[in-house]
């Protein structure tokens, strides 16, 4: 039984911020994008019609802040706030958010915020995908081969650090 995606939303009214994280999220099977919105208000359309799991926040927005949008849900999905100013995490956190993070985003603290959604006892997504490396400005994956983790099997006798006894 494959376990079902994380149903993600992104909230903000900078079109390259959208681009960045849509692109992330595309690159792990685990979440799914369901949609994107400029503002607080489509959003609130957007969640009164949509089941989403992970919503994405932008804090500064015209008509309504993501901090006072996110006040006004009573059923609210877990949230990561995405901003550049800094001076909003500690109310973000009092908000009970799973992580704040500050633009630009890069893909590997976008991680460790998506590592936060999982339940502790989960091990960690990095852990899981241990065997991808992302590389390139495009963050394509890149497989390593196979190598097993016990007597250093698979590392090439000339790395004196894994050598079999």
């Amino acid at each position: 039984m494959t376990a079902s995606k994380i149903k993600c939303l992104v909230v903000d009214d900078e079109p390259l911020a959208i681009s960045v994280l849509q692109d992330y999220i595309s690159q792990l099977e685990t979440l799914a994008l369901v949609g994107t919105c400029s503002n607080a208000v489509e959003a609130l359309l957007f969640l009164q019609k949509n089941k989403v799991d992970l919503l994405f926040l932008d804090i500064q927005m015209p008509k309504l802040t993501g901090i006072d949008f996110l006040k006004t849900l009573a059923n609210r999905p877990k949230v990561v706030f995405t901003t550049a100013f800094r001076e909003y995490a500690l109310e973000g956190f009092e908000l009970n958010v799973l992580d704040y993070l500050l633009k630009p985003i890069p893909f590997d603290r976008f991680l460790i915020a998506i590592n936060k959604y999982y339940p502790a006892d989960r091990p960690p997504f990095a852990a899981i995908h241990a065997d991808t490396i992302w590389a390139g400005k495009r963050r394509r994956a890149v497989y390593l081969p196979e190598i097993g983790q016990e007597n250093g099997e698979g590392v090439p006798e000339r790395n004196p650090l894994h050598r079999k006894p």
